[in-house]
């Protein structure tokens, strides 16, 4: 690797003692020592993975206690484990919604590309108007790709019930 484990480790050193104020590292140390971080560890690979999804997610969770705050809606469970799987089930949409803004962004982007590449063979490099146009299509896709994702933001993040005609306003 780049810095070397070394290095890491000291690093890791001084933020455990300067900025979280733990005296003894020195446990905490050997086991960093143990672990040997060039190979494939699968132990810490799906540690890395989990702590990946459930990161990933905390933003749109977030993003829906405030809608559900804002809009005074309160969600009152039965049980326990109604909450577990209610939770559980807004981590997996939350995942999902990452999924498709991802493809969204990356098929915009495509779409973009292969649009101003396809108009500027059609229409030429040295007309005015051809040059116009095609920046005014690349506003208008990156505006319709914004406008399908906070229109999905508002229809499913929360957790009050919303049209999709008020979703599509709301998103444009």
């Amino acid at each position: 690797y780049f810095i070397g484990q070394s290095t890491i480790l000291g690093i890791v050193r001084q933020i455990l003692t300067e900025q979280v104020g733990v005296e003894d590292v020195s446990g905490i140390m050997d086991f960093l020592i143990s672990i040997d971080f060039a190979k494939d560890n699968f132990f810490l690979r799906n540690i890395g993975i989990i702590a990946l999804l459930i990161s990933s997610t905390a933003i749109f969770i977030s993003l829906q206690y405030s809608v559900n705050f804002f809009y005074d809606i309160e969600r009152i469970y039965d049980s326990k484990r109604k909450q577990f799987y209610s939770n559980l089930l807004s981590r997996v949409l939350s995942f999902g919604f990452l999924a498709f803004f991802g493809a969204v962004i990356i098929v915009t982007y495509f779409t973009q590309l292969i649009l101003i590449s396809f108009g500027h063979q059609l229409l030429g490099e040295t007309s005015y108007l051809s040059a116009v146009s095609l920046e005014v299509l690349r506003h208008v896709i990156g505006v319709l790709s914004k406008v399908l994702i906070f229109s999905f933001v508002l229809k499913f993040l929360h957790d009050g019930i919303v049209s999709w005609r008020l979703a599509w306003v709301g998103g444009f």
